[in-house]
C-alpha cells in the first residue's frame, strides 16, 4: 500500500469540476431521500468523510463531494457508523490514490457494519477478519446498485439524473442541473416560465414542451426540498 504520507490524486480533475455551495449539496442529497439527510450533510462532511481542500463559506464543493455524500447516505441507511465510513475512505484514498475514492463504484460493498472493497474490509484492523465474515461477500449488493440515478463511465461516476429529463454532469455548465441532452440550465427554463409560461420558455430556448415542463417541475421540487 502507498505510504500514508503520499498525497492522493485529486478527483477534482479526474471526475470533472462541478461547483456547488453547501446549500446545493444539502438539497441534492435530500432530493431523492428525506429532508433529514440534507440536514446531515455538514456533519457527514466532518465525521464520515475525510477533509479535502475547501474554503469555508465558499462555493467550491464539487461533483466528487456530491457522489461521496450519496455513498455515505446509502451506507448510513445500511447501518454503517460514520467512523467506519471515514476509516474506509481514508484507506481507499491511499490504496486507489484518489482523494474521494467513493466516486469509484467498482466494488464498494457493505455488510451493514463495515465497508468492503476488493474483497476485503476497508480501513479496519485485520483482527476483525474472522471465520464469521468469510463467504459473506456473495450476499452483498454493491453500493452503486443502490444509486440508481448515478451514471458511471467504466467504474467512475460521471453524472447524476435526479429525475427524468434533468442531468447533472460536471463537464456541462460546471455541474449545474441542465435539460438532458442540452446545456440549458433548468433554472433558466424555470425563470422564463415564471415570467411567462412553460410553453413560452420551450419556444425561446428551442426545447420541447415536455422538456420545459420537466425542468420547471424539477426546479419547483428542488426549491421545496431546499426550504424544508
Amino acid at each position: 500500500m502507498p505510504s500514508a504520507l503520499q498525497e492522493p490524486e485529486s478527483t477534482r480533475t479526474a471526475v470533472g469540476t462541478g461547483v456547488y455551495a453547501l446549500s446545493e449539496l444539502r438539497a441534492f442529497v435530500a432530493f431523492e431521500s428525506v429532508p433529514q439527510d440534507g440536514h446531515r450533510v455538514p456533519m457527514w462532511l466532518k465525521t464520515a468523510l475525510n477533509p479535502v481542500p475547501h474554503q469555508p463559506h465558499h462555493t467550491d464543493y464539487n461533483f466528487a463531494d456530491l457522489i461521496s455524500l450519496f455513498v455515505v447516505r446509502q451506507l448510513r441507511a445500511e447501518g454503517v457508523e460514520p467512523r467506519h465510513i471515514r476509516e474506509a475512505e481514508d484507506y481507499l484514498r491511499q490504496k486507489w490514490q484518489m482523494d474521494r475514492p467513493f466516486v469509484n463504484g467498482a466494488d464498494i460493498q457493505t455488510d451493514g457494519v463495515y465497508v468492503w472493497a476488493d474483497g476485503e474490509i476497508a480501513g479496519t484492523p485485520t483482527s476483525i477478519e474472522n471465520a464469521s465474515k468469510r463467504g459473506q461477500l456473495a450476499l452483498f449488493e454493491p453500493v452503486r446498485a443502490s444509486l440508481r440515478h448515478v451514471h458511471y463511465r467504466d467504474t467512475m461516476a460521471c453524472s447524476w439524473e435526479p429525475t427524468r429529463g434533468v442531468l447533472l454532469d460536471p463537464r456541462i455548465q460546471f455541474g449545474e442541473p441542465v435539460v438532458a441532452g442540452t446545456g440549458i440550465p433548468t433554472a433558466a427554463v424555470a425563470g422564463i416560465a415564471r415570467r411567462t409560461d412553460a410553453n413560452t420558455a420551450a419556444k425561446r430556448l428551442g426545447i420541447s414542451r415536455v422538456a420545459a415542463n420537466r425542468a420547471v417541475k424539477f426546479e419547483a421540487r428542488l426549491a421545496a426540498v431546499a426550504a424544508s
